[in-house]
């Protein structure tokens, strides 16, 4: 699809990206939402910001001039959207209503959980129906930055995984990242 440049990414699905700290997951969340956003520029890429927020506008700069390209279409929300408030969420909804975005990255699922449990499978479920609550009224996909737990797997209940349309996992290799689908 030559609207989808980043082909293990759903634009209209709910999409997890995780790793180790460290492992620049949220600099490929950055990658993937600049590449949606040029092959979409008729719409927006909103990047939730709830974790190192102040830093993110440095690596965007260094990804435009990298790659020798400005974004217009790419926003920043300078905060944690956490979707577990209907408040929050319904503020968020009226500040983005209207660029309509096509993708939003939300970084990280931890902090948009607003403190509560990732391991409990009723408010995961909450937190993964909140998320399709979102994509169904911007018709949009979304992108969630996670953590893994200290097995090195996906952390939390097993319903995010369930909920999700793609996993991707970074794993670090000498000065590589792989990521894997």
């Amino acid at each position: 699809d030559e609207h989808n440049p980043f082909y293990a990414i759903y634009l209209k699905g709910l999409n997890v990206i995780y790793g180790k700290p460290g492992s620049n997951k949220t600099f490929i969340a950055l990658d993937i939402a600049n590449r949606v956003a040029l092959a979409n520029p008729d719409r927006v890429v909103m990047f939730t910001a709830g974790e190192g927020g102040s830093g993110l506008y440095e690596r965007q700069m260094a990804w435009e001039t990298y790659n020798k390209k400005h974004v217009a279409n790419f926003h920043v929300y300078d905060e944690a959207l956490p979707l577990l408030n209907p408040e929050a969420v319904e503020e968020f909804k009226f500040w983005i209503n209207d660029v309509k975005p096509v993708f939003i990255v939300i970084d990280t699922l931890a902090r948009a959980m607003n403190g509560s449990n990732e391991n409990d499978t009723a408010v995961m479920s909450h937190f993964v129906d909140a998320c399709d609550k979102l994509m169904r009224d911007f018709d949009c996909g979304i992108l969630l930055v996670h953590h893994t737990n200290a097995m090195g797997y996906l952390r939390g209940s097993s319903a995010l995984d369930g909920g999700t349309d793609s996993i991707l996992k970074v794993v670090p290799e000498d000065d590589q990242r792989i990521v894997y689908n």
